[in-house]
C-alpha cells in the first residue's frame, strides 16, 4: 500500500479526461488525499468550448491546459506515460516506472480520432 492509517491515502487517476480532471480538483480542494494524475498527453483539451473559440479568437488559446500546471501546489502530482498493466495497489506504465496507490480510478474514456464522421459515404453508412 502506499500509505499508513496516520497519512493521506494515495488515489491513483488513470485517465485525466473530464471525469478525470473533474475528480482530481475536487479530491485536492478537499485536502484528505495525495493525487497522482496520469495520462499519455500532456494537456487537456477542453473540447466543449471550442465553438467559443470560433467566436472568440483569442479565447482559443485557453483551450489547452496543461496538466502539469494543475497539479502545481497542490498534494500530488501529474505522469506523463502510458499505462502497461494495474496490480493490486500499482500502476506499472510503459518504461518502468511504478506508481502505488490505495485507491484507483480509471477514467480512460474515449477516444476521438477527429470531428469528421468518417463513416459518411462509406458502405456502412449507407450512403453512395
Amino acid at each position: 500500500m502506499a500509505s499508513t492509517a496516520a497519512e493521506k491515502p494515495t488515489v491513483a487517476i488513470v485517465g485525466l479526461g473530464y471525469a478525470g480532471v473533474i475528480t482530481a480538483h475536487a479530491l485536492l480542494a478537499a485536502g484528505k488525499a495525495r493525487v497522482v494524475g496520469i495520462d499519455r498527453g500532456t494537456s487537456f483539451f477542453h473540447r466543449m468550448s471550442g465553438p467559443l473559440a470560433i467566436a472568440d479568437p483569442a479565447f482559443a488559446a485557453q483551450l489547452n491546459l496543461p496538466y502539469a500546471t494543475m497539479f502545481e501546489g497542490a498534494d500530488g502530482e501529474f505522469v506523463h506515460g502510458t499505462v502497461e498493466r494495474i496490480d493490486e495497489h500499482r500502476v506499472v506504465l510503459a518504461g518502468g516506472r511504478t506508481v502505488d496507490f490505495d485507491y484507483a480510478l480509471i477514467a480512460t474514456g474515449s477516444t476521438y480520432n477527429s470531428t469528421i464522421d468518417r463513416t459518411r459515404g462509406s458502405s456502412r453508412s449507407g450512403c453512395v
